[in-house]
């Protein structure tokens, strides 16, 4: 039936997704449709009809008869990827504000000072970018827009895909915080004018720090 089929695609979608948005698979290494078919135990099938989408979602990059390997963004792909964040995240941003007072929206912001704050109290890298990916995706799934939440998953993957770690500087983790608090103060104050400089603010160096750091990268091969 067309409904099992549907579930079975959608079941190795989620799957590959998943094991590429938790960086457990690696770059430059070729995986096997086969396999991951035989380790999932449905069909081929479904399995290239996922792989098809995240070929179009840009997650992996495929090679008929061969398999696929992990997409590695580009200089456009970073640009479209930031100008992206911005307008969804500013959109977002905005709504939340409008409805800082409601009982949704002080739920939302109530939920974004507790990533804020375990940000501020963690020591653990992998847990201060965790809780930073929570933070932002938690402003724009407050739409429940379907559309606009595979978006984000996409653009923050370009950045785990990158390989580029803004947060290894604790000078960046700090100013990181800070532009946080800029955001939650706007937010709480319901302030069109404020959101949008402080969601500007935070990505404006988000992306001026990626471009650096993949600069030196570049100069240092």
């Amino acid at each position: 039936m067309l409904s099992d089929y549907k579930m079975l695609q959608r079941t190795a979608y989620d799957y590959l997704k998943g094991e590429i948005l938790s960086g457990r698979m690696s770059e430059d290494t070729i995986y096997s449709e086969t396999r991951i078919a035989q380790s999932l135990s449905i069909s081929r099938t479904p399995v290239r009809d996922a792989l098809v989408r995240l070929s179009d979602e840009k997650y992996i990059d495929i090679f008929p008869s061969r398999g696929f390997i992990l997409h590695k963004p580009t200089e456009k792909d970073l640009r479209v990827a930031y100008q992206t964040r911005e307008a969804v995240e500013t959109y977002c941003a905005l709504c939340l504000a409008r409805h800082a007072n409601e009982p949704d929206g002080r739920q939302r912001i109530r939920e974004l000072e507790g990533f804020l704050r375990i940000q501020k109290e963690t020591a653990e890298l992998a847990c201060f970018r965790e809780m930073d990916v929570a933070f932002h995706t938690g402003i724009v799934r407050y739409l429940e827009n379907d559309t606009f939440n595979v978006l984000v998953d996409q653009y923050m993957h370009f950045f785990i895909a990158m390989r580029v770690d803004l947060f290894q500087s604790s000078h960046r983790r700090l100013t990181a915080t800070e532009e946080h608090e800029a955001i939650l103060y706007a937010l709480k104050q319901g302030d069109p004018d404020l959101v949008l400089k402080s969601v500007k603010l935070h990505i404006d160096r988000s992306l001026e720090m990626v471009q650096t750091e993949k600069l030196q990268q570049a100069e240092s091969v």
